[in-house]
């Protein structure tokens, strides 16, 4: 079995995209709670349903990372 090694890069691009999905996770919560008019202790009672649509959002931009990357080696292919 091959071994892989993940660069430095790598797990800080990783992070950085874990990051912003969490960042857009707690706006969204924030927008709810102004739209609702809900009481603000939500910013930490919804704590983890915010880690939850984070995790969401990253596998979502997982997806479409790995889609773009074989659609990228499709037309690589294509042009050979």
């Amino acid at each position: 079995m091959r071994e892989t090694i993940i660069t430095g890069k790598r797990k800080k691009q990783e992070i950085l995209v874990l990051a912003i999905c969490l960042g857009i996770a707690c706006i969204l919560n924030i927008l709810s709670i102004l739209i609702y008019k809900t009481d603000y202790k939500e910013l930490y009672s919804e704590l983890p349903t915010v880690f939850i649509i984070a995790l969401i959002l990253y596998l979502l931009s997982v997806g479409i990372r790995a889609g773009i990357y074989i659609i990228h080696l499709l037309i690589l292919r294509i042009k050979k």
